[in-house]
């Protein structure tokens, strides 16, 4: 049974890493924010890739919330969408015993999984209808929605991420 979830959580690894990588390479929603530095880590590279995406999931938030702060809500769907789409691909980016002393990712990630899925899923979530807000160019949803993404990251960075060093 572990070996099957190893196969299939490399699976979705390179998936995402050929994913991202096509995305990328088109100049769009798969980075989203435009001052991308880095480049992708191997996907191989459980935790490398994941440290990538989450703060390429910080990156697209703080370019989105400048944009929406600016009143350019259809300008920040783009980094909403980023944010949705990275955050549905959080739980494979987490093996179990996935931790090494460079990784934030604290134990009670996998003691309290499912506390960790659904934090992941509220992000795609509210990342998601925040988007479609910011599309349809209403303010009220965006904002809304943006306080729940954030409240969010934040809850669970709080709950399952080690403080920097």
């Amino acid at each position: 049974m572990k070996r099957m979830v190893l196969r299939a959580v490399r699976g979705v690894l390179i998936s995402v890493s050929v994913m991202a990588g096509g995305l990328h390479s088109m100049g769009g929603l798969g980075f989203g924010h435009e001052n991308h530095p880095i480049h992708m880590p191997d996907p191989q590279q459980t935790v490398a890739f994941r440290t990538y995406l989450m703060e390429n999931i910080g990156a697209n938030a703080k370019e989105m919330k400048g944009k929406i702060d600016a009143g350019q809500l259809k300008e920040a769907k783009m980094n909403a969408a980023a944010i949705a789409i990275h955050a549905t691909r959080i739980a494979a980016l987490f093996p179990e015993g996935s931790s090494e002393d460079s990784s934030r990712a604290k134990a009670e990630i996998w003691q309290n999984w499912d506390a960790f899925l659904a934090s992941a899923t509220e992000l795609s979530t509210e990342a998601d209808a925040l988007a479609v807000a910011a599309g349809e160019n209403s303010a009220t949803a965006v904002k809304d929605h943006m306080q729940k993404v954030f409240g969010t990251c934040k809850g669970c960075h709080d709950q399952f991420r080690k403080p920097e060093q």
